[in-house]
């Protein structure tokens, strides 16, 4: 599940056998989607330290997570959804000063404080003056 703005979408079902992950779990942080179970089943869970283990010296693993993380980020990154929401005008370069060092690689969500209708409803729900 990919959320943004309070909202839920389903990204991805997997199955017996498929993986999930993208490139924040090599990176060491936290996941970009939410995972939830629909039955009952198992699950495989390798830490971040043990999958760049993997990575690193098992060349056909490597290129299949490789591979599946690229078009994973690649998927988020057209969504444009994410749970980073970035609040601006679009009358002034909001991105040379925001923590997001390259927009182009990172999923969020870019709203207009000057246009955008949800804006002063989401800066209510945070607590955020005007």
């Amino acid at each position: 599940m990919q959320t943004g703005l309070g909202v839920e979408a389903l990204v991805f079902v997997h199955t017996t056998g498929s993986f999930t992950g993208e490139m924040s779990t090599l990176q060491g942080i936290g996941s970009l989607v939410r995972a939830r179970a629909r039955e009952d089943g198992e699950v495989l869970a390798i830490s971040g330290e043990h999958l760049r283990t993997i990575v690193q010296t098992d060349a056909e693993l490597s290129e299949l997570f490789m591979r599946a993380f690229i078009l994973r980020r690649v998927g988020l990154l057209e969504s444009q959804a994410g749970d980073v929401i970035l609040l601006g005008s679009t009358s002034r370069p909001v991105l040379a000063h925001s923590a997001i060092s390259d927009p182009e690689s990172f999923p969020y969500v870019s709203l207009d404080v000057n246009t955008d209708p949800s804006v002063q409803t989401l800066l209510e729900r945070f607590h955020v003056a005007g």
